[in-house]
């Protein structure tokens, strides 16, 4: 880990149940083999350091004393920390309980289910046993500990979208089961709520942009009053339905899950269910699902490590090479055919990003050809974020099964800043004004030499 942690935890429960989280929490940092000291407080009147997390067990008795207490409350509402330096975990209480000022935190949620982790299969001491409060903590450090380790760029980045009260047992048994694979999950954790993101939908916007797989948790109470009143899952919702349906968000796979009716479901909300579904345009790159919880993260998890695994060679093997792989935004064909005519007349083999295949197929496509071709000519159009992510891609082709770094990489059309470059340092890069320029690029040069 490096650095040594510092954990503070905030008594509020009776002198055995805050022993026993106290223990837990320990056992938990020594299977993850962090070296963490965790004290226990009576008031938040602490400073956090760098390397310090307060960790807040709240109940309705102690949500109370949290809203009531001046110097607990002065402390949450100056927030002079970092968002993920305060987790907290609620036991019998709704997200919609907490008071605003809470909602800009990680929250992690103690369930009556049973709803460990299949991934830790570890044997625990009987006293500790598997439980909700071992599944949480759990999840609670291992969320500390990709908080202060590096991200790995390849891993695969999957958007989670806010959940609601309906629907929090899925969403944890479904995040539970992402972190523990190493999945990098964006907002950490149910952090922003649904209308802070509403609020803020450039932030939104980024998420999206640099995530490979979104999910959406919409629960009955959301679509009670639908499509009249839109909740902010809905929102969120179709915010990111209209983000997939531009260039951006043409190859972003979606999963929407609804809870199954049950012969206790109103009839209107059963219609309302029928009509949300029937939706094309809320439902854009998205597959809707009604399942049982462990039949979701069955289709999840197969979905997300296809979308992980390198390509089979055999796949490979069937991609006709091209040397260059020229990718351009769509509604870009006419000012970028000059570059593509200069590589028919030069000689030059090239694919073209922009091919009439499903959004599936497309993706698999712009995989295979990242992982087989020699080099990359990316078409700037103006739209930085289209070229944020394509950059992002050729960071990611190694992990598609790519073997060789590529030989160049050339950006043509509108000027770039190069501050967005950082991430390829590695790669040589090229710049070209206009199609006059390609000569200086030396393609055959560089398309024959190792």
């Amino acid at each position: 880990m490096g650095a040594s942690l510092k954990s503070y935890l905030l008594k509020g429960f009776d002198k055995e149940h805050t022993q026993k989280i106290l223990k837990t929490l320990q056992y938990v940092f020594i299977q993850k083999k962090m070296d963490c000291q965790t004290e226990i407080i009576d008031r938040l009147n602490v400073t956090l350091g760098t390397d310090d997390f307060l960790i807040l067990f709240i109940d309705d008795i102690v949500l109370n004393q949290l809203i009531n207490d001046a110097t607990n409350k002065q402390f949450l509402v100056k927030k002079e920390f970092r968002n993920n330096q305060l987790l907290i975990v609620t036991e019998d209480l709704n997200i919609s309980q907490l008071p605003d000022y809470l909602h800009y935190f990680p929250v992690f949620s103690m369930q009556s289910e049973s709803n460990f982790s299949e991934e830790e299969s570890e044997s625990i001491n009987t006293n500790i046993n598997r439980s909700n409060l071992f599944d949480v903590i759990n999840d609670v450090v291992l969320f500390i500990k990709q908080t202060k380790l590096p991200q790995n760029q390849e891993n695969l980045t999957i958007y989670i979208g806010p959940f609601d009260d309906n629907t929090t047992f899925e969403y944890q048994k479904v995040t539970r089961e992402l972190l523990h694979r190493n999945f990098k999950i964006v907002p950490e954790v149910s952090n922003p709520t649904a209308k802070d993101l509403i609020n803020n939908q450039e932030y939104l916007l980024e998420m999206l942009r640099n995530a490979d797989f979104a999910i959406h948790f919409i629960g009955h109470n959301s679509l009670a009053n639908y499509p009249e009143q839109m909740s902010p899952v809905l929102q969120i919702n179709q915010i990111t339905a209209n983000f997939c349906s531009s260039p951006e968000g043409e190859t972003l796979q979606r999963i929407i899950y609804v809870p199954a009716e049950t012969p206790e479901t109103p009839e209107i909300v059963a219609q309302k269910i029928l009509q949300f579904k029937s939706d094309a345009q809320s439902l854009t790159n998205a597959e809707l699902l009604q399942t049982p919880i462990e039949k979701l993260k069955e289709i999840i998890l197969q979905k997300v490590t296809e979308l992980a695994a390198p390509l089979e060679q055999e796949e490979l093997e069937s991609v006709q090479a091209s040397d260059v792989y020229f990718m351009y935004p769509p509604g870009a064909e006419t000012p970028s055919k000059e570059y593509e005519d200069w590589m028919k007349n030069h000689h030059i083999s090239f694919s073209l990003s922009q091919v009439n295949l499903d959004q599936l197929e497309l993706l698999h496509y712009h995989q295979k050809q990242l992982t087989t071709v020699q080099g990359v000519l990316i078409f700037h159009h103006g739209n930085q974020h289209w070229l944020e992510r394509k950059l992002s891609d050729l960071i990611k082709a190694p992990g598609w099964g790519r073997k060789m770094p590529f030989r160049f990489i050339a950006i043509c059309g509108q000027k770039i800043d190069t501050n967005h470059l950082s991430k390829l340092n590695n790669y040589p890069i090229y710049f070209i004004a206009g199609p006059s320029n390609m000569e200086q690029l030396a393609l055959h040069e560089l398309l024959a030499t190792k």
